[in-house]
Parts: C-alpha cells; sequence; structure tokens
C-alpha cells in the first residue's frame, strides 16, 4: 500500500481537527456563557447599586436590543423587587470618545416610572489630561430629578470630556425613548 504524501497527509489530519475544534466550540460557548455573563454582572454590581440604589436586583439585557448604536456598549434593568417581575430602572453603559481620543465610559440610569434621570456617573475617563479633563470621574452632574430630554451642563476647561458625557446622556436617552415599552415589559 502506498504511503499518502506528507503535504496530504497533514492536511487531512488539519482539516479534522479543525472540524473537530469547530464542533467544539460552540459546546464549550454553552456552557461558559452563563458563567460569563454572571461575572460580568458581579463586576458592575456596586456601580448600579450606586447608580440605582431602589432597585433590588439587576439584569443584562444588552442582547434584546441588538440594534443599538454601537457606543451602547452594555443595557442594564433594574426591578422593584426581588422575583424581578417589575422594571424599575434602565442603566446604560456607553462608551464616547473624550479628549485625545479617549473613551470615556459613562453609567446613565433612568426612572422608568417617572421618565427621569436617576443619576449619570463617569466609570472611567481614559486619556483625559490628568486634573483637567479627568474631574470628570466623581463629578456630580446633578442629573438626578431631571427630565430625560434634559442636557449635561459644561465645566469650564473640559469642554471635550463633557462632551462625551453628554453624546452618552443624549445616546441612552434616545434609546430609552424608542425602546420604552419594551424596556418596561422586561422580566427576569
Amino acid at each position: 500500500m502506498k504511503r499518502l504524501p506528507d503535504a496530504l497527509r497533514f492536511s487531512i489530519i488539519l482539516v479534522v481537527l479543525g472540524l473537530l475544534v469547530g464542533g467544539l466550540l460552540p459546546i464549550i460557548n454553552e456552557i461558559t456563557h452563563p458563567i460569563i455573563e454572571r461575572n460580568k454582572l458581579e463586576a458592575v454590581q456596586p456601580m448600579l447599586e450606586e447608580i440605582a440604589p431602589n432597585s433590588e436586583g439587576f439584569k443584562d439585557v444588552t442582547s434584546e436590543f441588538r440594534d443599538r448604536n454601537r457606543n451602547i456598549k452594555m443595557v442594564f434593568v433594574g426591578f422593584t423587587d426581588s422575583s424581578q417581575t417589575t422594571v424599575n430602572a434602565v442603566i446604560y453603559w456607553v462608551e464616547a470618545t473624550g479628549y485625545g481620543g479617549g473613551a470615556v465610559e459613562t453609567l446613565v440610569a433612568i426612572d422608568v416610572t417617572q421618565d427621569q434621570f436617576l443619576d449619570v456617573i463617569v466609570a472611567s475617563a481614559q486619556g483625559q489630561t490628568p486634573g483637567i479633563g479627568d474631574v470628570i470621574l466623581g463629578y456630580d452632574f446633578n442629573m438626578s430629578g431631571s427630565s430625560i430630554s434634559t442636557n449635561v451642563d459644561n465645566i469650564a476647561g473640559v469642554t471635550v470630556s463633557v462632551n462625551a458625557v453628554r453624546q452618552a446622556v443624549t445616546l441612552a436617552s434616545a434609546h430609552y425613548g424608542a425602546n420604552k415599552n419594551t424596556i418596561v415589559g422586561l422580566e427576569g
């Protein structure tokens, strides 16, 4: 019996291995996806509790909104009780470009029962000028209780960084306005 040429033999081995690995990926994803989602929620849980203190539990509903703006990285809903049947808040994790092209990640929380902001928190401000642009970290934008049509006020000398926060608030408000019925109808 003639032996297959090395190139053909190695090609067949690579194809078989590729099919095997390709077939295992969906199975592994099915096993690890819930764990990854749970870990992701646990990582942001303290920020969600800070920005929406009246919510008893949270759920990542990002996958419900596949047509969202690409700057909206994550969408969470907060519930009025631990049974997670009534949504009282929606929290957007939005990334916008600040000074020097740095990413400004902002959490925007909206009270869905009153159509007003709960709070706006800047989670990170990469590449913003130390002592100037990064003052948006921990800054109180005084948005709590404001209508979702309210705009973010400027901070003197920090216009580009504030524009990133303003963009985040605008994107979150627009998404909420277009999807309010879906958001309110979500359950845990």
